[in-house]
């Protein structure tokens, strides 16, 4: 994965590198763990309805990565996502039961 490349299609507004990059940096993988880089990238790709950008921001969300923790937002935005992504109904199950 070339992460010049994602970052320079990143910055100019490409929502697919945006949350791609955004995992990368929430993940660790081929960068250092950034969580204030991968809540940035990944809320500019939500903003743009990616789905998969969605659901890894209600992860950090629920469990405080890059912001302060916040269920009911992490909650909001599994529901949002939770017809299209797999993993969504499932990571908002145990998030119901503090509610």
């Amino acid at each position: 994965m070339n992460i010049s490349d994602l970052q320079q299609q990143a910055e100019s507004g490409n929502c697919s590198a945006q949350c791609i990059l955004g995992i990368c940096y929430l993940d660790g993988v081929d960068v250092s763990v950034d969580s204030q880089k991968a809540f940035q990238l990944l809320s500019a790709a939500a903003h743009q309805r990616v789905s998969r950008a969605v659901v890894n921001l209600a992860r950090m969300y629920a469990e405080g990565l890059g912001t302060p923790k916040n269920i009911g937002e992490a909650v909001r935005l599994y529901e949002a996502v939770a017809e299209v992504e797999f993993f969504a109904p499932v990571e908002l199950a145990p998030l119901l039961a503090w509610c």
